[in-house]
């Protein structure tokens, strides 16, 4: 008889989906989704976890290379619907939880997400692995950069991040961006 409002960190639960969204996260909402909770507070969402099929990685999937649609669905039917998915639904359904998704998208993609400060995270990690990263292509031999290099590998993620940036941000422009298919 309570309203979810009353038991979960809704703000938490938002961020949550939309920093699983933004990579395009397969795992986030079915196998890999976890919360945690104060002794006297509401349910929060997180940590985040396993990306390791996001942002347009290698591994033999087809899925994570488009950066387009919201989750994989144009992919497969063996995927986690990101809007429909579990308790997910529900929150989904109810307008004032859709209308703070979509204001903290905006926020997000103003602030913290802008695609330079996306990418300027990015080009600052790639600086900081420059020297590993041989040692670490050396020693898992079977996963060998994409591009030839570890900027090659870097320079593909730029752009899937850079597509993935535009298709969303033009996806919150329309008038019911849950229903915004991909390209």
């Amino acid at each position: 008889g309570r309203h979810y409002s009353e038991i979960v960190d809704v703000d938490s639960f938002v961020d949550h989906h939309i920093l699983n969204t933004f990579p395009k996260n397969p795992d986030a909402f079915r196998l890999s989704g976890y919360f945690h909770k104060d002794r006297e507070g509401p349910l929060q969402a997180g940590p985040l976890w396993d990306f390791d099929r996001t942002m347009g990685c290698a591994g033999g999937e087809t899925r994570p290379a488009d950066p387009t649609w919201w989750d994989p669905s144009n992919q497969t039917e063996d995927t986690t619907f990101f809007f429909e998915h579990g308790f997910w639904l529900g929150f989904f359904r109810d307008p004032s939880f859709q209308a703070a998704w979509v204001s903290r998208w905006r926020e997000l993609l103003a602030g913290p997400l802008a695609l330079e400060q996306v990418l300027g995270q990015i080009e600052a990690w790639e600086e900081e692995l420059d020297e590993a990263a041989d040692r670490n292509f050396a020693r898992w031999s079977d996963y060998p950069p994409r591009g030839d290099s570890f900027h090659g590998e870097v320079l593909l993620l730029e752009d899937w991040l850079t597509r993935r940036h535009a298709w969303i941000s033009a996806c919150l422009e329309t008038s019911d961006p849950l229903a915004c298919t991909g390209s």
